[in-house]
């Protein structure tokens, strides 16, 4: 769930130079909308896009601090409670809410949609609002249903012992569709998300260095800023939604090869450096770190490196170590590539939930560090499509050990 925002309209009298309202109006072309509002329980909306009036009927000005109506008055009244639930428990352990729930359009008819969610806290961690992305699921829900009730069909000929061969073709049929549904719905995510974003990304870039003149008034250059931030952080999100969609489903194709550590660790701390510089956290190679060969394929390794090192980067302290080394089970015929830091560690109830989706550790130190929980889902998910699997080690102010283990070769 993304925790930047896109600011969409504003509740005051200023109004942005052209180029700025051209630039907003580029969200209009997600379906969807994108919103940014206050964590009360009408969630009373300070930023929406246009793209809420296609999804169900209202223009976005509605709902900017309460104008004509808030936004829980549109969620269905049978869903109410259950979002009201679910963000306030995404609240309080600091993670993300991901909710499929009904909205009542302005015609009286009901639709379903997706909304994926975060709280965006200071650095104190102090909440500071509501941040996230609502997507019109509605023709997803129907294959849903269509084969939920194609499954229930086949128990009960099961059951009885009376399926037919029609059957099965008619739930394979079913299967297809749902199939599709979800292909059809990471299509509209990729199209209606990512390029509108590539655009405000692009223009939000060009009018911060004023290509084709100056901004005179400051508080537009502030926009504009947050305008390129938010739209960055979303894109991300987004891309690693996608990344993590694909590799679930099977659709990542794997080039394995023998490979050594040193080939992978230059290409996966090239981008981190200047983060741990900043830090004063020096990124190590054990020495032997290159005696051992496994087999993997290089870009994958290389991304479940950048991420682990990454994590272990924003999570240990400055003047902390990051050690990236190799240990050999021949036993298992496998050699594990293991990634130590010597951050706040890890409670162990807490350990099963680190390479969970959308999930986050709740503690005081986490608070600042940001991020929607996915970048050891997706490591865990590569490693897995390459034969391989993730452990993790921790011990409560003594540092994080994360070991993967990939098949040896000769």
């Amino acid at each position: 769930m993304p925790s930047g925002g896109i600011r969409s309209l504003r509740h005051e009298r200023e109004s942005a130079p052209a180029l700025l309202e051209t630039l907003l109006s580029i969200t209009a072309r997600i379906d969807g909308f994108l919103y940014r509002c206050r964590n009360d329980r009408n969630y009373s909306m300070i930023h929406l896009t246009e793209g809420v009036e296609r999804i169900i009927g209202y223009p976005a000005s509605d709902f900017i601090e309460n104008a004509a109506r808030s936004f829980s008055q549109v969620i269905h009244p049978g869903d109410l409670a259950m979002v009201y639930r679910e963000v306030d428990r995404a609240l309080e352990s600091q993670t993300s809410w991901d909710l499929d729930y009904r909205m009542q359009r302005s015609d009286g008819t009901s639709l379903w949609v997706h909304e994926i969610g975060a709280g965006v806290f200071s650095q104190t961690g102090a909440l500071l609002y509501l941040e996230g992305f609502v997507i019109d699921i509605a023709g997803r829900k129907r294959a849903e249903a269509a084969l939920f009730e194609t499954q229930q069909q086949l128990l009960e000929s099961n059951a009885a012992l009376q399926q037919s061969l029609a059957d099965r073709e008619a739930a394979l049929a079913m299967m297809e569709t749902a199939n599709r549904a979800k292909s059809g719905f990471l299509s509209i995510m990729t199209h209606e998300l990512r390029t509108p974003l590539n655009a405000i990304i692009g223009f939000s870039d060009l009018i911060g260095r004023e290509t084709f003149g100056r901004l005179e008034n400051e508080r537009y250059r502030e926009y504009v800023v947050e305008i390129n931030q938010a739209g960055t952080n979303l894109l991300t999100i987004i891309n690693n939604i996608l990344d993590l969609t694909r590799l679930t489903s099977g659709q990542h194709s794997m080039d394995l090869e023998p490979l050594t550590l040193p080939q992978v660790f230059q290409p996966a701390t090239k981008d981190l450096k200047a983060a741990a510089a900043a830090k004063g956290i020096a990124l190590h190679v054990a020495s032997e770190a290159a005696s051992c060969r496994f087999l993997g394929d290089r870009g994958s390794v290389v991304r479940v490196l950048t991420n682990l090192i990454d994590n272990a980067v924003k999570f240990t302290p400055s003047g902390g170590t990051v050690v990236c080394g190799l240990e050999h089970r021949p036993d298992e015929r496998k050699v594990v590539i293991l990634v130590k830091d010597s951050g706040p560690g890890i409670p162990d109830d807490r350990i099963s939930d680190l390479a969970r989706p959308f999930s986050q550790l709740s503690s005081a130190y986490t608070r600042s560090t940001g991020g929607i929980g996915l970048g050891l889902a997706i490591a865990k998910a590569l490693t897995e499509a390459m034969g391989g699997s993730i452990e993790f080690s921790s011990r409560v102010a003594g540092g994080t050990t994360v070991g993967v283990l990939l098949p040896e070769t000769a």
